[in-house]
């Protein structure tokens, strides 16, 4: 009998647990989408958007903002450094 050069229950075993591992995510989300109440054929953007983070809205060039902060600190910064002026 001719030796075979690759090793076919190695690769029957290995293709299987692949098979079975994709199988399991696939049901773990499944779970996940049941567990959540969210219906699992339907697209995510299609679905009301039930949470609001309440917050500031970001500024895009908070520059001006820092240029007052510091220029209303410095005179606090210049009184601390003179002699004399601490509390």
């Amino acid at each position: 009998m001719p030796a075979h050069d690759v090793n076919v229950r190695a690769i029957a075993c290995a293709g299987l647990a692949i098979g079975v591992t994709v199988t399991a995510v696939v049901a773990a989300v499944f779970l996940l989408l049941a567990h959540w109440d969210l219906p699992a054929r339907v697209d995510r953007v299609r679905l009301p958007y039930e949470l609001v983070i309440d917050g500031p809205a970001l500024q895009s060039a908070p520059q001006s903002d820092l240029a007052q902060y510091r220029a209303h600190k410095r005179p606090a910064d210049v009184a601390a450094t003179q002699p004399g002026t601490h509390p």
